[in-house]
């Protein structure tokens, strides 16, 4: 493993400055991405200046060398300047899985099996155990890489040593250049015939960058890093972030943490628990008697294990960082405390299989009591989000967002689906937040005499003033890939074996999201000393009055093709209990419910005795709305579904059900716009829907060739959904990205305030 002092080198950020991009085609992705990046700092086709960092991908390099400034070239200009002869190697990607690696049915029918086998011991099917086999086998496959030969600010974040997957795919083969012959110090080089990938001569490098740009595609992985160098170059570059060539094991990992503090004394390195024989750490900076800003890795679940490893790279930025006038102020008043990894046994639960014996984790609550924590924080992965927990206001988690957005600009880029187009996206540029979901209450009150997963006694952590989860993303590769799918944590518990291609992405946004909470004060907007659990789960409720048809459609228990049962499983793995109202709508049947579920209310053709809403009904729904209820209205097509009575109820939200059928080419449509609803959606299967009109307070989620097709309104302190389709039934539940987008949807509107 290497060692993190040699991971750290060269890491102190550059100067910011502008660059000069030479080029032919000033519409190639690659201009995108780095105006993306560094926007009005990107020069296209500028005088030669020594007071730019140039990136020359085509012409005449000469002047640019000239100039005296860093200049950056593709490995075949460098060559023709250098000497020396570019050779492509290339290499065969075969699918190593039986299944499509994007087939989340198959995976999560995978990870319910594998779960059954590791709680009860029941021994997984060959399928499951071939798609094991082949998750370890993708992971594991060779492809063209560079391995770090000589330290250099381009390369910051990466130490000597590190393997990195760095080449090009096209149609089923990878592809690389290296360079051998010539002028010049390789910095990296082929794993595959040893020949320079990265190459410097002075002030000018060459970089084979014959890649596409980065992205979330597995077979792609080797072009995630593609612009780190010249963003390390051109700045602000990596900030703290550090890769990692494989998931280490935990004794590996203990290792690090204790060569850092060797090499960092201003950090206190205490014992907090042990697993076997293997110590487990906290780091302190700081007086441990000062009220304290607590920052948890690993406190649950195998698949979440990155931002463990991130709270290293916390550690090391706040090292760097500690003498600087803002944080020398708060480290002046407050002290810093780092639990890296809390649970190296679940961290290590997927070396074991069921019923081999295995060291438990025991922390010592003695060692924690006395901490005077003001703030705690829980690193997770799971979606890109800061949550405040347990009574924390919103508005301090805003102000901590918006630093960490600032503060992450200009440094990584990646392409992805936006605003209905697939472009560059930089991180952070949203830095979302997002309230708690009443089920996540069971990270922090738990027994009621522990908290944080046996860390830290009750009464410490709901003696703080602010409680957080920073929640990062998995990106999509393989096998981040697999926690789409509802049986995640199983799949993950599938392999060890297995490194995350964006750690050195994931631990610098760790260490920048700890920092930005870090300077933002915790005190001034404390959290409710009050908030206690919900004793009950968020009620969904589905109108089954005026939807009563024969045969039964959209009920959840109903397990055809019309029915809404795996949809209602959904609903109960996001933590809520479903009921069906069977009544007209009355204040006292609304009383008890958060969420509203109206779909396709009974024409005469459907049922002999249809239930029509009435204006009463209507009234009161409007006021349970106003009051904080969650009200979703699922319509169909043109004579399908009953209109006028639908749009009476509608229209006090300014929504109206057209009588017509939507026209998207077919029932599977996309690209999806940029919305939280449509996170990691690609296209939807509707069927027959009707389009909407909307008017104020309704505004548009989706809209296809000028017609709306989804839609929200906010109404008091409640939320409206609207959708011309009963959408979620079993028939089309997990066709294209249905569920994806379904996940995503309902657990926004069981937190309405955060959506």
């Amino acid at each position: 493993m290497i060692t993190l002092l040699l991971a750290l080198l060269l890491q102190s950020e550059p100067t910011e400055h502008r660059m000069a991009v030479v080029t032919e085609n000033a519409s190639a992705p690659a201009i995108l991405s780095l105006r993306a990046l560094w926007k009005d700092r990107v020069l296209l086709n500028p005088p030669p200046s020594r007071d730019v960092v140039a990136l020359v991908l085509s012409g005449d390099a000469k002047p640019w060398i000239r100039a005296g400034g860093t200049v950056v070239l593709d490995l075949p200009l460098y060559a023709a300047e250098f000497g020396g002869s570019v050779e492509t190697v290339t290499m065969e990607n075969p699918n190593r899985l039986p299944i499509d690696a994007y087939d989340i049915q198959a995976l999560e029918a995978a990870g319910r099996e594998y779960g059954e086998y590791l709680s009860k011991g029941t021994a997984p099917s060959e399928a499951t155990r071939a798609i094991q086999a082949g998750l370890k086998a993708e992971v594991a496959e060779p492809l063209p890489s560079i391995r770090i030969t000589t330290g250099d600010p381009a390369l910051r974040g990466f130490a000597v040593g590190d393997v990195v997957p760095w080449c090009g795919h096209r149609k089923g083969t990878y592809r690389q250049r290296a360079l051998s012959g010539g002028v010049g110090e390789a910095l990296a080089v082929s794993t595959v015939n040893g020949g320079a990938v990265l190459r410097r001569n002075g002030t000018v490098y060459g970089i084979d960058l014959d890649l596409e740009e980065p992205n979330n595609v597995w077979d792609n992985r080797g072009a995630f890093h593609k612009w780190v160098p010249l963003s390390n170059l051109v700045g602000p570059g990596v900030r703290a972030g550090r890769y990692w060539p494989r998931k280490p094991t935990y004794a590996e990992f203990a290792r690090e943490v204790r060569t850092f503090a060797a090499a960092h004394p201003e950090w206190i390195l205490d014992v907090i628990g042990r697993r076997g024989e293997d110590d487990i750490y906290s780091l302190t900076l700081g007086d441990s008697s000062r009220p304290l800003y607590v920052f948890i890795g690993m406190p649950h679940a195998e698949d979440e294990w990155v931002p463990a490893l991130g709270a290293l790279s916390f550690a090391d930025l706040l090292s760097r960082e500690r003498k600087g006038p803002e944080v020398k102020s708060r480290l002046e008043k407050y002290s810093v405390k780092i639990y890296p990894l809390i649970h190296p046994s679940i961290y290590e639960s997927p070396m074991k299989e069921p019923g081999r014996p295995g060291a438990r984790d025991v922390l010592h609550l003695e060692k924690t009591r006395g901490d005077r924590a003001v703030s705690i924080t829980q690193l997770h992965q799971g979606g890109d989000v800061l949550v405040p927990a347990c009574g924390t206001p919103m508005e301090p988690a805003r102000r901590i967002a918006a630093r960490a957005r600032d503060d992450f600009a200009g440094r990584h880029v990646w392409w992805a689906n936006a605003g209905g187009k697939y472009g560059p996206q930089v991180w952070e540029s949203t830095a979302p937040v997002h309230e708690m979901p009443p089920s996540w209450s069971t990270y922090w009150w738990q027994d009621g005499k522990t908290s944080c997963f046996g860390l830290y006694p009750h009464e410490v952590v709901f003696g703080a003033k602010a409680l957080y989860f920073v929640e990062q993303d998995f990106i999509g590769f393989l096998p981040e890939r697999c926690s789409q799918a509802n049986a995640h944590h199983w799949l993950h518990r599938m392999l060890f074996e297995h490194g995350s291609v964006a750690s050195l992405l994931l631990t610098d946004q760790t260490a920048n999201w700890c920092l930005s909470i870090l300077l933002t004060d915790a005190e001034a907007d404390p959290r409710n000393p009050d908030w206690r659990p919900g004793t009950h789960a968020p009620v969904v409720a589905l109108d089954g009055y005026h939807n009563d048809e024969t045969p039964p459609h959209y009920t959840w228990d109903a397990p055809k093709p019309g029915g809404y049962s795996q949809f209602g499983a959904l609903l109960k793995e996001l933590g809520a209990e479903l009921t069906t109202i069977k009544t007209a709508f009355t204040a006292e049947s609304l009383s008890k419910v958060n969420l509203l579920l109206i779909s396709d209310p009974d024409t005469p053709a459907e049922s002999k005795d249809p239930k029509y809403l009435t204006k009463e009904e209507g009234d009161v729904v409007a006021a349970w709305v106003e009051k904080g209820g969650v009200l979703v209205l699922f319509g169909n097509d043109k004579g399908n579904c009953e209109f006028t009575h639908f749009n009476l109820l509608a229209s006090r939200f300014g929504i109206t059900f057209n009588e017509d059928k939507a026209d998207t080419g077919g029932p599977a449509f996309g690209p999806m716009p940029e919305h939280p609803f449509f996170k990691n959606v690609k296209k939807l299967h509707i069927k027959d829907m009707c389009t909407l009109t909307l008017a104020s307070p309704a505004e548009p989620v989706l809209q296809w060739q000028g017609k709306t097709l989804m839609a929200t309104a906010k109404k008091g302190q409640g939320l409206v959904f609207a959708l011309g389709d009963p959408w979620v039934y079993n028939e089309y539940f997990n066709h294209q990205d249905n569920k994806v987008c379904a996940r995503n949807l309902f657990k926004r509107l069981l937190t309405p305030s955060g959506s």
